[in-house]
């Protein structure tokens, strides 16, 4: 999942990114977190936590045998803004 456009914070500078949390719950921290649950066998529930503030903003289910690992994710920690 490429997530390097979404700029979790538009007012300050820079892009603040995301930060993988695997399976862990997400944390209303002000961090965006992108994870990945298991569903069942094979399917596997990736969700983003856009604005930090604990709720899921996006998620897509991904049928695959295959462990969920941080490569699944494109992420950026930090973009300079365009000018």
């Amino acid at each position: 999942m490429d997530l390097r456009l979404i700029d979790t914070d538009p007012v300050a500078p820079l892009d603040q990114g995301f930060t993988y949390i695997g399976g862990a719950a997400f944390g209303a921290t002000g961090v965006a977190q992108p994870r990945v649950t298991a569903i069942k066998a094979g399917v596997q529930l990736a969700e983003g936590d856009v604005n930090g503030d604990g709720t899921t903003d996006l998620a897509v289910e991904i049928h695959t045998a295959a462990a969920p690992v941080a490569g699944w994710f494109l992420i950026v920690t930090w973009r300079p803004m365009a000018r």
